[in-house]
């Protein structure tokens, strides 16, 4: 909301995460000789259509195009792509359940020590 209303620190903070996130987008590129697709996912990367533009912007050398409008439509409650058709690779939003892959990887360990089973 701060960026929104033109507040300078609000729109560095989001910059800085946005050129965070592409670098490591790049270095895991070039780990791995290449991507085939990139996933959003969690808060910002399922809700936020902005920040994902941000982000994807300066990663057309890899081929990275987004399609605005599909961007725009994607709001974290469905599986969609969002880049446009020549890109490649693809990028897609995945909607996720954070607090529920917490629950299933904590449940067995407090389940294995637990006083029941020693």
């Amino acid at each position: 909301k701060a960026a929104d209303a033109g507040d300078g620190r609000a729109i560095g903070a989001l910059q800085s995460f946005a050129y965070r996130v592409r670098k490591y987008i790049g270095a895991y590129a070039a780990a791995l000789g290449g991507v085939d697709a990139i996933a959003f996912s969690g808060g910002i990367g399922e809700h936020s259509a902005p920040m994902r533009a941000m982000i994807c912007q300066g990663l057309e050398w890899m081929g990275i195009h987004l399609d605005p409008a599909a961007n725009e439509g994607a709001a974290g409650d469905s599986i969609r792509r969002v880049s446009a058709d020549r890109s490649s690779p693809q990028v897609w939003v995945i909607p996720t359940d954070e607090e529920l892959q917490i629950a299933s990887e904590i449940i067995p360990i407090l389940e294995s020590n637990s006083p029941e089973t020693g």
